[in-house]
């Protein structure tokens, strides 16, 4: 299944995997491919869903594999249009709306996990263990174009948005640039990185650079932090999310709470045969 590109291998098993079972899942040529794989298990009466990022790594939160897997469950009429998932964080409410899937997330500023501010300088990004590799490969990218402070989110899982003043995916080596800022010290386990760019009011164009996966057509939790973050800063209500395939639509609908509303789309099923060794 796919959400605006952003694509889940969807399992229905209470099985835990190693990390290389995930790798060779995951693995467009060896495997079936994809950017993330989701796990379902319906136990005592509840549907609780796990993620594994692309490298075997585990997530805590993905709010566009949480809608592939409510819109599967609910085409499988295991679950109502309207319904709950329980996932690494706790429940995430989830709904079917005229306009796609709709996945319900708490957002949190202040007290982001990991981090002791909600602004971060990029200077003091890069630790000295990582600058070396850094110039290294980075040799001849313009950080004038990058602002020098970012914005730490958390949606479940941990985001770190910079705003841009072009267009990111026009923006060459940023996939680089975003890989090290991945890595930022306060996040021990790895923070997604996005770049927002504003278009015209309400609207924004959205990149991310996914721990554990890279960079990915689409990013729900991070069109999520994206669009409270523009609620706190330019009083967004509502936002358009604008990925290189499609739009995510993120909404404030109390205190802390966003919605955030996406398409999602069934490509096939099938079986997979998992070596002993995996």
């Amino acid at each position: 299944m796919h959400c605006l590109g952003n694509d889940f291998v969807i399992l229905i098993t209470g099985q835990d995997f190693s990390t290389a079972a995930i790798q060779y899942i995951a693995h467009r040529r060896l495997g079936i491919g994809c950017d993330q794989v989701v796990a379902l298990n319906h136990q005592e009466d509840l549907w609780k869903i796990r993620f594994w990022n692309r490298d075997g790594s585990k997530a805590l939160a993905c709010g566009n594999g949480t809608r592939c897997a409510f819109l599967y469950l609910v085409q499988q009429r295991l679950l109502s249009r309207n319904g709950t998932l329980y996932g690494p964080v706790g429940p995430i409410d989830c709904a079917i709306t005229e306009t796609g899937v709709s996945v319900k997330h708490l957002v949190n500023f202040d007290e982001v996990r990991k981090s002791k501010d909600f602004v971060i300088q990029i200077p003091e990004v890069f630790a000295d263990h990582l600058k070396e590799s850094f110039l290294a490969e980075m040799a001849g990218f313009d950080g004038d174009i990058l602002p020098e402070q970012g914005f730490a989110v958390d949606v479940g899982n941990p985001h770190f948005i910079l705003y841009t003043e072009s267009d990111p995916f026009a923006i060459p080596q940023l996939s680089l640039y975003a890989r090290h800022l991945s890595r930022h010290s306060l996040w021990p386990q790895g923070v997604n990185v996005s770049f927002v760019h504003i278009i015209s009011q309400g609207k924004a164009k959205l990149y991310t650079y996914e721990r554990g996966t890279g960079v990915t057509m689409a990013c729900g939790s991070a069109a999520c932090a994206a669009g409270a973050l523009l609620h706190r800063h330019h009083n967004w209500s509502c936002s358009e999310v604008v990925t290189q395939v499609g739009s995510i639509f993120i909404e404030h609908s109390g205190e802390r709470s966003y919605t955030q509303t996406a398409e999602a789309t069934m490509v096939f099923q099938g079986f997979i045969a998992l070596k002993l060794s995996h």
